[in-house]
């Protein structure tokens, strides 16, 4: 148990790196999401307000996405923050 929790502390990149990966990921899911959301939407047969509400869904998902990434470098700063309040 010892070795797994050492092998997972050990880091590869550097903690900026990591975050704006994890925005690049983000982003890259909620246009995605918009994408392929609208695409099938457009090909179903739905009525007036099935299709709205299908739109509504889409577009809340990909700004959560877009949301999350954002929470990332907040997460980042605010940790950046409370080190130099410690220190």
């Amino acid at each position: 148990m010892e070795t797994a929790k050492r092998l997972f502390r050990v880091q590869l990149s550097s903690e900026t790196s990591d975050l704006r990966f994890g925005q690049v990921v983000c982003i890259t899911t909620a246009l995605l999401v918009l994408c392929f959301g609208l695409w099938k939407l457009l090909h179903l047969e739905l009525s007036e307000i099935e299709l709205l509400i299908g739109l509504l869904l889409t577009f809340c998902i990909s700004v959560l996405f877009v949301i999350l990434g954002q929470l990332l470098w907040v997460s980042h700063y605010l940790k950046v923050w409370r080190e130099e309040q410690d220190s």
